[in-house]
C-alpha cells in the first residue's frame, strides 16, 4: 500500500513538472497550431526591449461632408480621398488656439497615464513637454504593444444623437457612468459585449426615448375589413411608410460612428449593450474580440482628451540584454541547480532522491505561478526568482535531515518560518513601491515564499515520510 501512494505521488509530481517545464497543449482545439494554454511570462524592458512613442499635438483641419456634417480631419483624409469623396476641407482646426494651454497639456498626460495602468502596462515611462505639449512614453515591447500604441490617443468621448439630425445629442460623455465587457451566448457562438453605463440623467433619457419616438415600430397585419378594402399595393405601401417613420440614435465613440438602433424594449436600467465583433465558438478569435473590448472600455472609463494628439514617433528600442546572454545565465543556474541535486542524491540517497524530485516540482510550480499572476519580470526580479530557488534548496537540506516524526518536522518547519517572516514582509513592502525594478522584486519573493511555505508542507513533508 505504501508502495502505491508513494508512485501515486511521483507520478503527480513528474506531471506537474511537466506542466511547469513543457506546458499544457490541446490538440483539439487547434490541431494545425498548438498553443500552450498556460500563459507567457511577462518580463520586462530589460529584456524584451521598448517601444519609444511620441504624441504630438495635432494641427489638422476638420473635414466635412456634402450635409456639413464633421466626418474627421486631415490626420485622417489627404486632398485625394477629400476630394474623391466630395468633401470639403474646413478652415477650423481640431485643435483650437484657445485650447492649446498648459491646463490642458496636464489634463491630457494624466488621462494617458490613466490609460497605460487600465490597460495594466507594467512598467512604463511619461513625461511631457510643457512647452509643446508633446507627451513621451515608453512602454515594454509585448503583444499588446501596436495595440496600445493605435489606441492611446483616442479622444474617449461617446455621444447618443439622432440619426437623422445630429445637432440633436441625447447623451455624451458627461452622463457616462462606467463601461465593462461581458460575454454572452448567440444561437451562432459566444460573442464579446461592451456594456454602457449611464448616469441618473442618461438611465431618464434612455427611458423616454425608448418608450417613445425611438421605440422599434413592429409591423401589424391588418384587420379583415382592411384587408378587403385595402389592395395590394397599398399594403406595401403602408409598410413603406411605416419602415420610414421609423426613428434611429446613433452611438458615436471618439467621434466615429459605431452603430445606429432603435429600442426593442423600453430601457429602465440605463444600460446599453453594444455587441463587439461577430459571434463564434473559437476560443482564440473570441478572446481577441473580449480584448478589442476591453481595450475600447478602458479608454472610454478614463475620460476625455481635451486635446488631439497624432503619433509622430513610434520605435522600437532594442534591450542591451541580448538572448544569447540570457540563454547562457539560465544554463549556468541549471548546470549549478543540478549538481547541488545530484550532491543531495549522493549524500542522502534515496531520501536526497525524492527530495531532488520535489524540489524539481517546486521549481516547475513557482514557474507556473509567476506566469498566471502576470508578474512582471525585470532584473531585479530575475536576481529574487534566483533567491527563492536558492532558499528553498536550504530548506529542503534542513528537511530531509529530520526522520519520520511529525512533532520534529513541523518544529523544524516553525523555525523556518520565522526565519522567513522578515523577508516576507520585505518583499510586500517591495510590492507597494512604484517602482519597477522593486515591485518586480517584491512580486516574485511574495509567490516564491508563499509557494515555499505551502509546498513544503502539503508536499515535500508527505513524499519525504
Amino acid at each position: 500500500m505504501k508502495k502505491i501512494k508513494l508512485i501515486t505521488k511521483i507520478i503527480a509530481i513528474i506531471i506537474i513538472i511537466l506542466i511547469g517545464l513543457v506546458g499544457i497543449y490541446l490538440p483539439w482545439k487547434n490541431p494545425i497550431n498548438m498553443n500552450n494554454e498556460i500563459k507567457d511570462f511577462s518580463l520586462g524592458k530589460d529584456f524584451t526591449g521598448y517601444r519609444e512613442i511620441i504624441l504630438t499635438l495635432s494641427d489638422a483641419n476638420k473635414v466635412l461632408d456634402s450635409d456639413k456634417k464633421v466626418i474627421g480631419d486631415t490626420d485622417s483624409y489627404d486632398d485625394s480621398s477629400i476630394k474623391s469623396n466630395k468633401y470639403t476641407k474646413s478652415d477650423e482646426k481640431v485643435n483650437s488656439s484657445d485650447s492649446l494651454n498648459i491646463e490642458n497639456y496636464e489634463k491630457s498626460k494624466d488621462i494617458v497615464e490613466k490609460r497605460l495602468n487600465a490597460m495594466r502596462i507594467q512598467e512604463y515611462n511619461l513625461s511631457m513637454d510643457k512647452e509643446t505639449g508633446k507627451i513621451y512614453i515608453q512602454i515594454p515591447e509585448n503583444s499588446i504593444t501596436d495595440k496600445v500604441v493605435s489606441n492611446i490617443t483616442e479622444l474617449g468621448s461617446i455621444e447618443l444623437k439622432d440619426s437623422k439630425d445630429a445637432s440633436k445629442v441625447f447623451l455624451t460623455s458627461e452622463n457616462l457612468k462606467e463601461t465593462n465587457v461581458m460575454y454572452g451566448s448567440t444561437d451562432a457562438g459566444t460573442a464579446a459585449y461592451l456594456d454602457i453605463h449611464f448616469d441618473k440623467k442618461g438611465k431618464e433619457v434612455l427611458k423616454d426615448l425608448s418608450e417613445n419616438e425611438y421605440k422599434k415600430i413592429k409591423e401589424t397585419e391588418n384587420s379583415e375589413e382592411e384587408k378587403d378594402e385595402t389592395e395590394d399595393d397599398k399594403e406595401e405601401e403602408n409598410k413603406d411608410e411605416e419602415k420610414a417613420e421609423q426613428k434611429e440614435v446613433t452611438i458615436y465613440m471618439s467621434g466615429n460612428e459605431i452603430t445606429s438602433t432603435s429600442f426593442e424594449e423600453v430601457i429602465t436600467d440605463g444600460k446599453i449593450s453594444l455587441r463587439m465583433g461577430q459571434p463564434t465558438t473559437d476560443a482564440a478569435s473570441l478572446q481577441e474580440s473580449f480584448n478589442s473590448a476591453q481595450m475600447v472600455s478602458n479608454i472610454l472609463n478614463n475620460g476625455v482628451m481635451p486635446l488631439k494628439y497624432k503619433v509622430t514617433e513610434n520605435r522600437y528600442i532594442e534591450s542591451e540584454i541580448k538572448t544569447s546572454t540570457i540563454r547562457n545565465v539560465l544554463i549556468v543556474i541549471g548546470v549549478i541547480l543540478t549538481a547541488l541535486l545530484v550532491l543531495m542524491i549522493i549524500k542522502y540517497k534515496k531520501r536526497g532522491i525524492l527530495a531532488a524530485l520535489c524540489y524539481i516540482a517546486f521549481t516547475s510550480l513557482y514557474l507556473i505561478l509567476i506566469r498566471v499572476f502576470n508578474v512582471t519580470i525585470a532584473m531585479e526580479g530575475f536576481a529574487g526568482g534566483v533567491i527563492v530557488l536558492v532558499l528553498n534548496y536550504l530548506i529542503n537540506l534542513k528537511l530531509i535531515k529530520v526522520e519520520y516524526n511529525n512533532k520534529k518536522y513541523y518544529s523544524e518547519f516553525l523555525d523556518i518560518i520565522m526565519k522567513l517572516i522578515p523577508i516576507f514582509v520585505l518583499s510586500v513592502l517591495f510590492v507597494f513601491i512604484p517602482i519597477t525594478a522593486l515591485s518586480s522584486v517584491g512580486m516574485v519573493m511574495f509567490w516564491g515564499i508563499i509557494l515555499i511555505l505551502m509546498y513544503n508542507v502539503a508536499v515535500t513533508k508527505h513524499i519525504l515520510d
